[in-house]
């Protein structure tokens, strides 16, 4: 695992106390490992986790010039990414919050409510910016593989395709 409860700061902090932690790195487990999956295909993951055993950075280049921020032309376009950690925190506040906006409780899902808060609509909430931002990160990091697979042995790269949320 690359991430932990603590990483979550900044632009991506998420309250985090003895309620909520634990299920934020329930969340960190599941999540990374599947949008890391989706990212890079099994055999490449497979050989990423190899290389980067817990939570320490990869060693081999071909993935730390991809676990790093790469910033990069390709024809008129600029591709630029965070990071895969950068990455992996966009989409993990993504599916925290998302999921914690309700609560399923014995009497049904029920929307807490804090005595001097109101909640925003999801629409209109920075789930959705933080999502496109790890889609970002996510493209420019695929399509740098796509364009180097000698140069890094990329050849096992079978990564999914994943699209921005325009509808926003």
């Amino acid at each position: 695992m690359f991430l932990t409860p603590l990483d979550f700061t900044g632009k991506y902090e998420l309250s985090q106390g003895m309620y909520n932690t634990g299920p934020l790195l329930e969340y960190i487990e599941k999540y990374e490992k599947r949008y890391l999956l989706d990212l890079l295909g099994a055999e490449l993951y497979k050989l990423l986790a190899l290389d980067s055993l817990g939570p320490a950075a990869p060693t081999e280049q071909r993935f730390l010039v991809i676990f790093n921020s790469l910033l990069y032309d390709y024809g008129v376009n600029v591709y630029e990414s965070g990071g895969i950690k950068e990455m992996l925190k966009g989409f993990i506040y993504f599916e925290f919050l998302r999921d914690t906006i309700s609560q399923a409780t014995i009497s049904g899902n029920v929307r807490p409510v804090g005595e001097n808060s109101a909640e925003n609509s999801t629409l209109y909430s920075t789930i959705w910016v933080r999502y496109n931002e790890g889609v970002k990160s996510y493209q420019a990091i695929q399509k740098y593989i796509f364009l180097n697979p000698e140069n890094y042995d990329y050849t096992t790269f079978n990564g999914k395709f994943k699209q921005l949320n325009y509808w926003l």
